[in-house]
């Protein structure tokens, strides 16, 4: 019996790393925030609240989906 923790792992880039000092364009930032919106919703409907919604925290895939961690 040892105790342990498994998670998913997501391949992409965390959220900060994508977004230079100097920003993103406007249509892109809606569409991620849309699509953090939609997440943060889903996991609030499950009775979840996050408590710790950051970039560091928000993984961008390859193909554009998002993933909201912790």
């Amino acid at each position: 019996g040892q105790d342990f923790i498994v998670m998913e792992y997501v391949a992409g880039s965390p959220l900060w790393r994508l977004v230079p000092e100097i920003g993103i364009p406007v249509f892109q930032a809606l569409q991620y925030t849309h699509k953090i919106a939609e997440a943060t919703a889903a996991a609030h409907a499950a009775g979840i609240i996050h408590r710790d919604l950051k970039p560091q925290n928000v993984m961008v895939k390859p193909s554009g989906e998002i993933k909201v961690l912790d």
